[in-house]
C-alpha cells in the first residue's frame, strides 16, 4: 500500500541520517554507480523523490571529479520535510529543492539532454508508470529498484526480468546493474 505524505515526514523527522555519508558503503555504491551513469555535458539533472538531498550532496561532491559541472540540479519530493532538510544541507544555488507532487509535475520545456534520475522512488508509488509518462521522450533516466521488501514497497523486483517487464515498454534500457540489493539501470524515455 502507498505511503502517504506525513508517513515520510514522520520518517524523515526521526532519521539519524544526516548525510549520504552516513549511509553504509553498500548505499554509497549505489550513488557512485547512479553519478557514473550521468554523461558529460549534462546540462540538468531532475531527482524525482530526492528526499532529504543525499543522493545531491553526493551529486556536487562527486560529479567535479569526473570532469562534470553541473549546471543546474532540481530535486523533488512530496515530503515537506525532505525537502526542508534538503535545503538546509547548504548546496550551491544551482541546486535547488522544491515539495511538489510528482503526478502533478510537468515538464514541458525540458531538453533532451536533461537527466532523470529515481533512485529508490518507483517502488514506493502505486502510479509509478503515471510519474514515468511525465517524463519528456528522449531523455535519460537512471533509475534504481529494490530486489527486497519493505513496509513502505508497494512492490520489488526479485530479478531483472522483472525490471525489463515493467519499465521496458517505457524506458529504453541501455545499462543494467546489480548493487547489492538493487537493480540500477539506465536508458531513454520512450
Amino acid at each position: 500500500m502507498e505511503r502517504p505524505a506525513s508517513y515520510y515526514d514522520e520518517t524523515y523527522e526521526s532519521s539519524s541520517v544526516h548525510s549520504w555519508r552516513d549511509y553504509r558503503s553498500v548505499r554509497q555504491r549505489l550513488y557512485k554507480a547512479a553519478t557514473g551513469m550521468i554523461e558529460s555535458g549534462t546540462p540538468l539533472v531532475i531527482d524525482l523523490g530526492c528526499g532529504p538531498g543525499h543522493f545531491a550532496e553526493y551529486l556536487h561532491e562527486f560529479l567535479p571529479g569526473r570532469g562534470i559541472e553541473l549546471l543546474s540540479y532540481w530535486g523533488f519530493d512530496f515530503s515537506p520535510v525532505a525537502i526542508r532538510k534538503a535545503q538546509n544541507i547548504g548546496l550551491p544555488g544551482h541546486f535547488k529543492f522544491e515539495a511538489q507532487d510528482l503526478l502533478q509535475m510537468e515538464f514541458p520545456l525540458i531538453s533532451p539532454d536533461a537527466a532523470f534520475v529515481l533512485m529508490e522512488v518507483l517502488e514506493h508509488i502505486e502510479y509509478d508508470m503515471d510519474v514515468l509518462d511525465l517524463i519528456p521522450a528522449g531523455c535519460t533516466c537512471i533509475v534504481s529498484v529494490p530486489e527486497f521488501d519493505d513496509p513502505a514497497h508497494v512492490r520489488t523486483f526479485p530479478h531483472w526480468g522483472a525490471v525489463a517487464d515493467r519499465y521496458g515498454d517505457r524506458i529504453d534500457i541501455k545499462e543494467m546493474r546489480r548493487i547489492w540489493k538493487w537493480h540500477l539501470f539506465k536508458g531513454v524515455k520512450k
